[in-house]
């Protein structure tokens, strides 16, 4: 039985990790340099790409078991990817994102995608 559920859950992960890159290349970096931003957000979206690239290199090591930087690398980013999420979610995203998506409804979007992410992160920091 254990096999099996691992077996599901290396699945999940690759899974995971495909779409990650999928939605990273398709609406992360091309969204650096569109013109709906206000201008002092673009070195923060260059700033969240780099996070973007960091956290896919990190899901990646964790879903293939691959030794990517050291571990004390990877615990001191986790907290820290957590404070920037934080503070892209409820401090730059309602700002210069157009529309009526509230605070709330971009921390429940990212939350819904990057629970996986810190999970994964996680595990392989600790």
């Amino acid at each position: 039985m254990k096999t099996r559920w691992k077996k599901i859950v290396n699945i999940f992960w690759k899974i995971y990790f495909f779409a990650y890159l999928i939605i990273l290349i398709i609406f992360v970096i091309p969204d650096v340099p569109n013109k709906i931003y206000w201008p002092a957000s673009i070195p923060i979206k260059m700033m969240d790409v780099v996070f973007c690239i960091i956290n896919a290199t990190g899901l990646f090591a964790y879903t293939y078991e691959k030794n990517i930087f050291k571990p004390v690398f990877w615990k001191v980013f986790f907290p820290v990817l957590l404070i920037w999420h934080f503070y892209l979610n409820v401090f730059v995203m309602p700002v210069t994102t157009p529309g009526n998506t509230t605070a709330l409804g971009w921390i429940m979007i990212d939350l819904s995608i990057h629970s996986p992410l810190y999970i994964a992160i996680y595990l392989y920091a600790f």
